[in-house]
């Protein structure tokens, strides 16, 4: 019964570890549709200036994951527009669907949302362009780094389990 517990535990472990690399590659998932996302939408400001309601529609249709549900969920929010700003809308939206990107990545998607609809439209595609740079940064360190978290997580969820055994045994 006591070997039982420990493979049930070691189970536990090596599991922990895997759920640590997805996490890890969910968030290298969201930041590479965040630059293709805000690359389209650089694109699409740029040439046919559409409507930010319009804009955030075609973007959440075309997206996927965390991404889309970020667009999906500033479209929704859209028909409370002049009881919030369409800056605070896009700042809640990231909050609540951008989980996976770190604090600084947040930030600068919130900075974001203040310039879009709100001034000329030069001024907006140099926003989206210097945060879709940063994202971009932010993507390609995360790149850098995944292999060595990887095996930094399993590593170390194999070591706690072979340590429970161990002293358990």
């Amino acid at each position: 019964m006591k070997i039982l517990g420990l493979v049930f535990l070691f189970t536990a472990c090596v599991s922990l570890g895997f759920l640590y690399c997805e996490n890890k590659k969910r968030r290298l998932r969201t930041l590479r549709e965040l630059v293709n996302v805000l690359e389209r939408m650089e694109g699409e400001l740029g040439t046919n200036n559409l409507p930010l309601p319009d804009l955030c529609v075609l973007l959440a249709c075309n997206s996927r994951g965390a991404v889309k549900s970020f667009f999906e969920s500033v479209t929704e929010k859209l028909s409370r527009l002049g009881e919030l700003s369409f800056a605070e809308m896009w700042g809640q939206a990231v909050m609540e669907n951008l989980t996976e990107v770190s604090e600084m990545d947040r930030d600068a998607l919130r900075q974001l949302g203040s310039s879009l609809g709100r001034y000329q439209l030069t001024q907006q595609l140099n926003a989206l362009d210097s945060c879709r740079r940063m994202l971009y940064r932010s993507l390609e360190e995360a790149e850098r780094m995944l292999p060595n978290q990887q095996k930094l997580g399993l590593g170390l969820a194999v070591s706690a389990g072979i340590l429970f055994w161990i002293v358990w045994i």
